[in-house]
């Protein structure tokens, strides 16, 4: 409950001034790559709005790069995708519980279960452990994600409007220098989700199915999937 009240403030303030959250930096989320990393602090973006779903959680990993790259596939609230206009969300770098925090505003339904994220994750180098949260009275979904070791964080966004509205979390060990390659302010979509070519890609089957995946969006399930009555 007080999580979704600090969320309806912040919607409330829109991408202001943000006094009352003095202590904690706040960064808009942009739809372009510019690898500008926070060890701690919120991306913040999307907007209020009928009410939004959980399509996919997918990931892709660099060793060249460093970087483990977390995609979030975002529908409206009939789970269609939400093109260019994703829910709202905030994505937390939480330094002092070595943790990322997703946390999705008026979350309508999710496709994703707790159990099938953990497995997206099972092989993840960067991150020890996954789990989802539905919140049925405050229609709210939060992600966590528990750190190997420090790390700092980048969050932009992918909107097309044939597809759905895709998060993009980039996470590198603390000292890593960014790299070229993940820059993305001049590729395709589908280069700028898996950041290197697939021959130099390590991917997992129940996230990204390494080039075949990433060019489209998912299709859509015959089950309803979690949804909030």
């Amino acid at each position: 409950m007080l999580r979704s009240l600090v969320l309806l403030v912040v919607m409330i303030l829109g991408f202001g001034g943000f006094s009352v959250f003095a202590a904690t930096p706040y960064k808009r989320t942009l739809s372009v790559k510019s690898n500008t990393y926070m060890k701690d602090g919120v991306f913040i973006g999307g907007k209020a709005g009928e009410g939004s779903s959980l399509l996919g959680v997918r990931r892709a990993y660099s060793d060249k790069a460093k970087i483990e790259r977390v995609i979030v596939d975002l529908g409206d609230h009939q789970a269609r995708p939400a093109g260019r206009s994703p829910g709202y969300f905030q994505v937390s770098m939480d330094s002092v519980n070595n943790r990322v925090v997703v946390d999705l505003a008026q979350l309508r339904l999710s496709k994703v279960s707790e159990a099938q994220l953990q497995n997206i994750f099972r092989k993840s180098p960067y991150i020890s452990s996954a789990s989802l949260t539905l919140d049925p009275e405050d229609k709210a979904g939060t992600m966590v994600f528990k750190l190997k070791r420090p790390m700092r964080l980048e969050v932009f966004q992918l909107l097309d409007k044939r597809k759905p509205g895709r998060v993009v979390i980039d996470l590198t060990p603390m000292g890593a220098a960014p790299s070229r390659a993940s820059s993305t302010s001049q590729r395709s979509s589908a280069a700028r989700e898996s950041f290197l070519p697939a021959s130099r890609m390590s991917s997992q089957k129940d996230g990204i199915n390494k080039r075949k995946a990433v060019s489209r969006a998912p299709k859509r399930s015959s089950k309803r999937g979690e949804a909030f009555e």
